[in-house]
């Protein structure tokens, strides 16, 4: 819940004033604006969110096929890393 938070409040410049969709596999989020009894850090979270207009919408972890698609790719070969001064990757061939 923290991460969606933060990334709203980075965001906030770009998504203020616009309605929005956010899609996530967290179920939880969905309940977000809807708890009864606001407490502590969740109710300071809801009150710096309160001037945002968006909808969250819950999909299935099996659904979020997009979210994971570097990290679920498989490699048959890998060229080398060719490294900077500060170990920065400036050429990778894959």
């Amino acid at each position: 819940m923290l991460g969606f938070v933060w990334t709203l409040r980075e965001s906030r410049l770009y998504l203020y004033g616009q309605r929005f969709l956010l899609r996530t596999d967290h179920i939880c989020l969905r309940c977000l604006t809807t708890f009864k009894e606001r407490e502590g850090r969740v109710a300071q979270w809801l009150e710096s969110l309160a001037q945002l207009d968006f909808e969250v919408e819950h999909r299935a972890v099996r659904l979020h096929g997009n979210a994971d698609a570097l990290s679920r790719t498989s490699f048959t070969q890998c060229g080398r890393l060719v490294k900077g001064s500060a170990g920065a990757v400036h050429a990778a061939q894959l």
